[in-house]
């Protein structure tokens, strides 16, 4: 299953992931400086509260991740 991404349109680097009847946002993750050293994120959003998931290296083993966590 490959998964579709959407820009955020608020959110620079972020982008929104719907699948398994979910929202997800997968975007980069910035250091306290806000320097992006190749880590992204994954939330799941939940009524408007964003639920930290995972943080991987590289946006496509994020996708990969999502799969792996709730497709079985």
């Amino acid at each position: 299953m490959k998964l579709k991404t959407k820009k955020h349109p608020e959110w620079k680097n972020t982008y929104i992931v719907k699948a398994y009847g979910k929202e997800f946002h997968v975007g980069h993750f910035l250091e306290d400086i806000g320097e992006f050293k190749g880590e992204w994120t994954i939330h799941e959003n939940k009524n408007g509260n964003l639920e930290w998931v995972d943080t991987v290296f590289g946006k496509g083993y994020a996708l990969q991740r999502i799969i792996e966590i709730y497709g079985g």
